[in-house]
């Protein structure tokens, strides 16, 4: 799919990056609700574990924070080594990943639109931010499975079997 959204791209055939666009971004939603059928793919879990370490509600703050940096931004404002610790667990793909992804084909669709020159430092920018302010929000995500992977696998399967072959 990113494939394909990149040879619209190379044509500015802007119908058809927007099929390609839509396609992704449905594609992360169903990775995000079959990662959510495990209970080890969770990142609910994770904060609410971090969260445990802490004392009172300042510490808890700061564990949370923390944890969701170990799989983002790593290093914070420096981005040394971002998405070093990356992990494809339900919540994280879908609340962090997808919203990444869509800033990035809006952008690169605005610029086809307009007929200007992707602006990457512009667009880092923009990241930059929205992973600082998601690092720092305090959102409740599942700790708890959802769903049936063994259904939610044959859904799939015959949704993208088209890719397949």
């Amino acid at each position: 799919m990113r494939d394909d959204f990149a040879a619209a791209y190379e044509k500015k055939d802007i119908v058809e990056m927007t099929k390609k666009k839509a396609e992704m971004l449905s594609l992360i939603d169903d990775l995000d609700e079959l990662l959510a059928t495990q209970p080890s793919m969770l990142l609910g879990k994770w904060i609410a574990d971090a969260r445990k370490l802490g004392k009172n509600a300042r510490e808890k703050d700061y564990y949370e924070k923390d944890a969701k940096m170990l799989i983002t931004v790593w290093g914070g404002k420096q981005r040394s080594l971002n998405d070093y610790g990356n992990r494809s667990w339900a919540g994280l793909t879908g609340d962090f990943y997808k919203k990444r992804w869509e800033m990035f084909l809006n952008d690169v669709l605005l610029s086809v639109k307009e007929g200007t020159k992707f602006d990457e430092k512009a667009f880092k920018q923009k990241t930059y931010k929205f992973e600082d302010q998601w690092v720092d929000e305090h959102k409740i995500f599942n700790s708890a499975p959802v769903g049936d992977s063994f259904q939610k696998s044959r859904l799939l399967m015959l949704k993208y079997s088209p890719y397949f072959y």
